[in-house]
């Protein structure tokens, strides 16, 4: 079996990450989710509950959000907990998903790992190219705000930090993505973006944006 591709995909939170991902699978293209890994890992009894909670004491996501906001030094904490972690589990879900393909004998084109903060991590070379996901920064804020329950202080000053993040400026999230999407419309242009992306990574195309 030729082994498939596996591309990396981020972009800024609440920038649409996941209705990508949907609109991927629903094209048989398997995705790793590196926040539903963290969410495992988070669980009690998950490998990562003791440690997070030592530090924090509480396990909640929209909990854990709020102190990041309050607090810098959480961020750099809460990574050096859960990044290993997840790198480990994502690599024993793309192995499974390759043992199946093997049981099965169908092979996709290529799979996709999402993460947020991919290339804060340094993990951008380890994939064949990467997708970014942008989407306006007002847009962003009302998701964020309605999806996590979170007050617009807090939401404006996470993006910030976001934002702000040397490691990751928009600039070097630009430069070391090789496919972008735009999203700033509705959810089925959005598909349709999904589908045309899709069809040039299956077509070879090295970069591609839309």
């Amino acid at each position: 079996m030729t082994d498939f591709k596996i591309f990396g995909m981020t972009g800024g939170v609440a920038s649409g990450k996941s209705a990508v991902a949907e609109y991927f699978r629903a094209l048989s293209v398997p995705v790793v989710d590196a926040d539903e890994i963290a969410r495992d890992l988070r669980q009690p009894g998950g490998a990562a509950a003791d440690a997070l909670l030592a530090r924090f004491h509480t396990l909640d996501r929209t909990e854990l959000r709020s102190i990041i906001a309050r607090d810098p030094r959480a961020k750099a904490d809460i990574e050096a907990i859960l990044h290993p972690l997840i790198a480990h589990e994502s690599a024993a879900r793309f192995a499974a998903i390759r043992e199946g393909a093997v049981n099965t004998q169908s092979t996709p084109s290529f799979a996709i790992y999402e993460a947020a903060l991919l290339i804060e991590a340094g993990r951008a070379t380890d994939f064949e190219g990467v997708i970014l996901v942008e989407s306006l920064d007002d847009l962003r804020l009302s998701r964020l705000m309605k999806r996590d329950g979170m007050r617009e202080k807090d939401a404006r000053h996470f993006l910030g930090m976001q934002m702000s993040d040397p490691r990751a400026s928009i600039e070097k999230k630009r430069e070391a993505s090789k496919y972008k999407i735009w999203n700033d419309g509705t959810l089925p242009e959005l598909r349709e973006k999904v589908a045309l992306l899709n069809a040039a990574i299956v077509r070879g195309e090295k970069t591609f944006s839309v």
